[in-house]
């Protein structure tokens, strides 16, 4: 149920509206499995040929692999600056 401003400045309930979020919506290519019971969403830069989605820049960032330590070696995960 949305709400209505009226012309005396009163909420007022409504029937409902499709609203659109604009340039912040986006599309993804999904696949369904399982007879339609999964979905995957499809990371933009897996889909040859296909520009990268400004959300998935963000959601999907690019990570290094570490190096693998040497025996007797121990790797901690921070470090000081």
């Amino acid at each position: 149920m949305d709400m209505a401003m009226t012309s005396d400045g009163k909420l007022q309930p409504s029937s409902p509206t499709l609203k659109s979020k604009g340039v912040k919506q986006r599309t993804h290519f999904v696949q369904l499995r399982n007879n339609g019971q999964d979905v995957y969403v499809a990371d933009s830069y897996a889909i040859p040929g296909a520009s990268a989605i400004q959300s998935d820049v963000y959601a999907f960032p690019t990570a290094k692999l570490p190096v693998a330590a040497k025996k007797g070696e121990v790797r901690i995960h921070s470090r000081f600056e």
